[in-house]
C-alpha cells in the first residue's frame, strides 16, 4: 500500500494495530516486532530489539571514543525471538501445538 505524501494520516487510518481484525477472526497477522503481537497479532519472529539497541549503543560509544565509523565491523542481533499470542490464535480458530509454545520466548495468554 502506497501512503504517498500523507503518510502519517494514512498510517493512522490504514495501518492501525490489527487487534480488532485479528480478534474477529478475519486474518492472522505475523510480524517481526513484539509490539504487533501485544496489539493483537498472532505471532512475531524477528531479531531482539533489546540486543539491537545494545549493539547500536556500542557503536555510538566507539564512535564517541574516536573510532572511525568506516572501520567498525557490521553487526546484527544474533538472538531471534518467537512470541505467540494465544488469545488471537483462539479467536482465529488456530491451535498452536504445545511444542511450538515450548519453543517460544514469550507466550501471551
Amino acid at each position: 500500500m502506497d501512503c504517498g505524501p500523507a503518510r502519517t494520516a494514512c498510517r493512522r487510518r490504514c495501518h492501525r494495530p490489527q487487534e480488532s481484525r485479528g480478534s474477529t477472526g478475519q486474518f492472522a497477522r505475523l510480524a517481526r516486532e513484539r509490539l504487533a503481537v501485544l496489539l493483537g497479532g498472532l505471532a512475531s519472529y524477528g531479531a531482539s530489539l533489546t540486543e539491537s539497541y545494545h549493539l547500536a549503543g556500542n557503536y555510538v560509544g566507539r564512535i564517541l571514543n574516536g573510532e572511525k565509523p568506516a572501520d567498525l565491523p557490521v553487526q546484527q542481533a544474533a538472538k531471534v525471538e518467537l512470541i505467540i499470542n494465544l488469545k488471537s490464535a483462539r479467536a482465529l480458530g488456530i491451535t498452536v501445538p504445545q511444542s511450538v509454545q515450548n519453543r517460544a520466548d514469550e507466550v501471551i495468554e
